[in-house]
């Protein structure tokens, strides 16, 4: 048997739509064993799938960060400030030890935009740095 695998791609603000799919593969018991890879937004939840994070409570998190944008054009493009917060608010101490071979990250770097993915992740520092690179 084959292992499980989950992608999820970018997708921006649209993201509350993943965490509906991510809550449900938790639900049926699917990421068990399960590895996920992702893009911009899609490695956000990705990750979170890999952690056995509350989705429920990301997208409560996430709705607070629409509403402080709302009727505000610059707000919207403060997306690093709006990852870290989550991130410090939901990434456990040990999260790069639990996603490491788990949770593959696609980035694209520049200026030649180029596809490096990363599934190894030094310290937690090195995994935050890989999300925000995905991200942003």
């Amino acid at each position: 048997e084959h292992p499980r695998v989950y992608s999820f791609a970018a997708c921006g603000w649209l993201k509350l739509y993943y965490f509906g799919v991510a809550k449900r593969l938790q639900q049926e018991g699917f990421v068990e064993g399960a590895r996920f890879m992702g893009s911009s937004a899609g490695s956000m939840v990705s990750a979170g799938l890999g952690l056995g994070l509350d989705f429920d409570k990301i997208k409560e998190v996430q709705l607070g960060m629409v509403e402080r944008t709302h009727g505000r054009f610059f707000a919207a493009f403060h997306l690093k400030g709006y990852l870290q917060e989550i991130m410090d608010d939901m990434l456990p101490h040990n999260a790069h030890d639990v996603l490491q071979n788990r949770c593959e990250i696609s980035i694209t770097t520049l200026p030649f935009l180029r596809n490096k993915r990363v599934n190894i992740y030094r310290d937690n520092t090195h995994l935050r740095q890989a999300l925000l690179a995905s991200c942003c």
